[in-house]
């Protein structure tokens, strides 16, 4: 996974660049790395925060899986949330999030806990809009969905 970090302009007149670096470890590391550069979407972006503080950025296109580590499988989804969730209320492979063209939409993936968002339960295979400020369920964790604009 890489970590974008911007560069201070080299002159007055100059646009910041964009650096790279890589982090390896997987996703717990690079949210390890994201929050010690206290970095945050730029330009349009999004991230998950949960009630406990924790935030899990969310990429603006593309599909994401919300979820725990699988022991099983050795996989993870894209966002765990195992350590955040003591009684493993949340599926192993729980929920989709997909971003395309500015919008959002999370799914169900046939949980055993249920998904919903803003109290109205999202059934599998449903896509749900997502808007800035929505809150979502899944199991008992509580997570906030934040755009950055």
């Amino acid at each position: 996974k890489w970590l974008d970090e911007t560069e201070p302009p080299a002159g007055p007149t100059s646009s910041p660049t964009l650096a790279r670096r890589r982090v390896t470890g997987g996703t717990q590391a690079l949210l390890s790395a994201l929050r010690e550069d206290h970095l945050r979407p730029l330009q349009g972006g999004a991230f998950l925060r949960s009630d406990l503080g924790h935030e899990f950025l969310v990429p603006m296109e593309g599909v994401v899986t919300i979820g725990r580590f699988n022991r099983d499988t050795g996989r993870s989804p894209d966002i765990d949330l195992e350590y955040i969730d003591p009684r493993l209320s949340v599926s192993r492979e729980h929920a989709r999030l997909t971003a395309a063209d500015g919008q959002f939409w999370l799914e169900d993936l046939g949980s055993h806990h249920g998904t919903r968002v803003n109290s109205e339960r999202v059934l599998p295979g449903q896509k749900r809009a997502l808007n800035d400020h929505d809150g979502i369920s899944l199991g008992i964790v509580r997570l906030t969905f934040v755009l950055v604009e």
